[in-house]
């Protein structure tokens, strides 16, 4: 047998393909075998997340908010969309498929609250107007009146609306007027107190009769919106007239008043005089504007077709569905 073992026939053989191996020498056969230094491993490379990126723009990657306390937007802070979008009604654990929490759900009770207080039943908008000290109501022509020639309407609802300022104007100056001539003929103070009345029953009651019809007319281009407009407006018109001509009796202190009172008082006289001219205004204007909306009754099919809707919607419902309410 030889001495060295690496040159046996057979390891030979085996390691003919191989690449040649350096034996140790024979010195080294006996020597200790000696732990080699500890390196330290190279950490692997972190492997990418398999997630999918996410993207702010792209709603299906963003993720979902975890179910913690935290404050939920209030849908009365929203912002109000235009005339022809639609509102998505559904709750927003509803759209983000979760469970909701206490908190969303009592922040929820509270918004249907405010939603009640603030959005017109009859059409879902919200009150703007007036901005104090709280809306109650909703005056927005531009974006409220839309569709083919909804320039001349909105105009003409514009026209109504100063109209009404007018008014308010008017019935404010035939009290003081009242006030000027029952201090100097020495009449009843009722009569005072009458005048006190249209001023005070007045304003709100042009608003919501005359203005808002005409309002819910133009937006709707409904014909028989359009008819109860002109009933109530002409009523209106005839009521300045009325003033203009001044019936002391009836707490009016237009014409007549003037003339009466003028000899006893020039400072309740020319009073008179300016409410004479002022009411003389707004009954001209009253016509006016009657005489265009009376058009826009016509263009919109007339009678006949305030006969036919009245008929197919049924009178109650009709007349509560014009007026808004």
């Amino acid at each position: 047998m030889s001495d060295n073992p690496f040159k046996d026939p057979a390891v030979t053989k085996a390691t003919d393909s191989k690449e040649d191996v350096q034996p140790l020498p024979a010195s080294e056969w006996n020597k200790p075998a000696t732990n080699p230094a500890p390196t330290t491993p190279t950490p692997a490379p972190a492997e990418a997340d398999p997630s999918p990126q996410h993207d702010a723009e792209n709603p299906w990657t963003k993720p979902k908010p975890a179910a913690v306390d935290e404050e939920v937007p209030s849908v009365a802070g929203r912002e109000t969309r235009k005339r022809g979008d639609k509102r998505d009604k559904r709750k927003p654990w509803e759209i983000e498929g979760r469970t909701p929490n206490q908190q969303e759900l009592i922040q929820w009770e509270k918004d249907l609250v405010v939603r009640e207080k603030f959005y017109a039943d009859s059409d879902d908008k919200m009150h703007n107007w007036p901005t104090w000290p709280a809306p109650c109501t909703r005056y927005a022509p531009d974006e409220d009146i839309v569709g083919p020639e909804s320039e001349s309407r909105r105009d003409w609802v514009k026209y109504l609306y100063y109209l009404w300022f007018g008014n308010v104007l008017g019935l404010f100056w035939n009290f003081c007027s009242m006030c000027a001539y029952v201090d100097s003929e020495g009449s009843d103070i009722a009569l005072v107190f009458l005048a006190l009345v249209y001023f005070i029953a007045g304003a709100p009651g042009a608003f919501f009769g005359w203005m808002k019809l005409g309002y819910r007319a133009a937006e709707t281009s409904s014909n028989f919106q359009y008819l109860m407009f002109l009933i109530w407006f002409g009523l209106c018109g005839l009521f300045w007239i009325c003033v203009a001509i001044g019936f002391p009796e009836a707490g009016m202190a237009g014409m007549i008043a003037m003339i009466t009172v003028w000899d006893d008082s020039d400072a309740a006289g020319t009073m008179c005089l300016v409410g004479f001219i002022l009411y003389v205004s707004l009954a001209l204007l009253h016509l006016w504007l009657w005489y265009r909306g009376s058009r826009l009754f016509s263009e919109s099919g007339g009678v006949e077709k305030a006969k036919q809707d009245a008929k197919k919607e049924g009178g109650k419902k009709f007349v509560q569905h014009a007026v808004g309410m």
